[in-house]
Parts: C-alpha cells; sequence; structure tokens
C-alpha cells in the first residue's frame, strides 16, 4: 500500500516537472510536496485519493498544454469544440438537431458533434424519465 502511493506521489511531481508553465509546474509540486510531508491523521485511503485528484489535474494541465501548443502551430485552425455548444445540445436535444440540421453542410465536423450530444442527451434523458416513471408507479 506504502509503494502505492510513493509511486503515485512520484508521479505527480514527475508529470508536475513536464508542464511549462512555471507558475503551475511550483504551485504543484509544492502542493504534492506540502500534502505529502505535513504529518496527518487521515487514513490511507483518504491519501490515496488525495495524491490521485492532483495527479489527475496534473495531467489535464499536461493535456491542456499539449492543445496550446498544437493549436499556436496552427493544427486547430477552422475547427474549436466548444463546451458550451456541447452542454446545450446536451441538455436540450432539440437545439442539438436543429444545430446539426443547420450545420450539416457548411461544417460537418461541428454538426456530427452536435448531434452526437444531442443524442446522447437524448437517451439519457429518456433514461431518466422512464426509471423516475417506474418509481413513481411501481415504488
Amino acid at each position: 500500500m506504502i509503494i502505492l502511493l510513493l509511486s503515485i506521489i512520484i508521479l505527480e511531481i514527475l508529470l508536475f516537472a513536464l508542464i511549462k508553465n512555471k507558475i503551475v509546474k511550483y504551485i504543484g509540486i509544492l502542493i504534492s510536496v506540502i500534502l505529502n510531508i505535513i504529518p496527518k491523521e487521515y487514513p490511507f485511503g483518504y491519501q490515496l485519493i488525495l495524491n490521485l485528484v492532483i495527479t489527475i489535474i496534473a495531467i489535464i494541465f499536461l493535456i491542456r498544454q499539449k492543445y496550446l501548443i498544437e493549436k499556436e502551430k496552427g493544427i486547430y485552425t477552422n475547427y474549436e469544440s466548444s463546451l458550451g455548444l456541447r452542454v446545450i445540445c446536451f441538455l436540450i436535444p432539440l437545439v442539438g438537431l436543429i444545430i446539426y440540421a443547420v450545420n450539416i453542410v457548411q461544417n460537418p465536423k461541428i454538426a456530427k458533434e452536435c448531434g452526437k450530444v444531442s443524442l446522447i442527451g437524448f437517451i439519457i434523458g429518456l433514461v431518466i424519465s422512464l426509471a423516475t416513471t417506474f418509481i413513481i408507479i411501481y415504488g
């Protein structure tokens, strides 16, 4: 168990060392070191989860860094994914269907993404409504 925790701590520090943004790098390493050096009375599972969360944050920063480097090189010139558009299409599938129909010729990537997300939102909404109906009827 301790070997697992130590390997995760080393992974955290290595991941933060790979980040090029100096502020993020030093703050991440500092948080990782402080959280693991300060004596705690937390159970082992809590320490493990905390270190896994820090590792996931470091991985997110590395992915974001890679995306920004590719964007600077001009790889993402015509198409940029929009989180807001995906959220709207997920919450209101009819809007996603309309965006799909409007953009299928001009921007097929955006249209396909909106179509997929709206379909997923529709299916999840259907499952939730059926589950609540069965709970109300039979519960």
